[in-house]
């Protein structure tokens, strides 16, 4: 239906574990058959031997390894620049070079990369940089490119909720970083 109605470019497929590996042998094949050029990619949160299950049976999938290095290095300060460069090292030979798995910093079910930084943007504009500089397609959940932050964790006990703030417009949007995140994406798309 979407396919065919309404020309869909491609499926996130949420919580793509769920149903399991041998679901996606049937539904991907039916996808391409139809559309050869959509795009399937799925949120598989699981241990790399577990994700190398969907090689084949999606595009790819999200890379929550590599999220959890970004937030490692740069926000948290646990591993240094050269312990991240060894782990994205290791992790890219452990997946087909065709195999997209879209990078990300934060998204909806963590606490924004602003918080976990303690507000640190230069961290923010470190990671964002490496980020852009990678082959597989960067995603930005909204906000982070104007310096949007959380006032609590989501582990404090309210739910994940409490960084899916309202976006900030205007002359509240951080300018600087919006144009940094700017000049990122113009410079990876030259």
């Amino acid at each position: 239906f979407w396919l065919r109605e309404y020309d869909v470019d491609g499926f996130r497929l949420d919580v793509a574990d769920g149903p399991g590996p041998d679901f996606w042998s049937y539904f991907w094949p039916a996808v391409k058959a139809e559309k050869s050029d959509c795009y399937c990619f799925g949120e598989v949160v699981d241990a790399p031997d577990i994700q190398q299950q969907y090689v084949g049976r999606l595009d790819g999938i999200l890379d929550f390894h590599l999220c959890d290095a970004f937030r490692r290095t740069f926000a948290q300060r646990q591993w240094s620049e050269a312990d991240f460069d060894r782990f994205r090292s290791r992790h890219s030979q452990s997946f087909p070079a065709d195999f997209i798995m879209p990078t990300f910093v934060d998204n909806h079910d963590m606490d924004r990369f602003l918080f976990q930084s303690g507000g640190d943007k230069e961290a923010l504009r470190r990671a964002a940089a490496i980020q852009m500089s990678l082959p597989n397609p960067p995603v930005i959940y909204y906000g982070t490119e104007v310096g949007i932050t959380q006032a609590i964790s989501g582990q404090a006990g309210f739910g994940l909720h409490v960084n899916r703030v309202p976006m900030l417009w205007g002359d509240e949007q951080d300018t600087e970083l919006f144009a940094y995140y700017k000049g990122l994406i113009a410079q990876r798309r030259r």
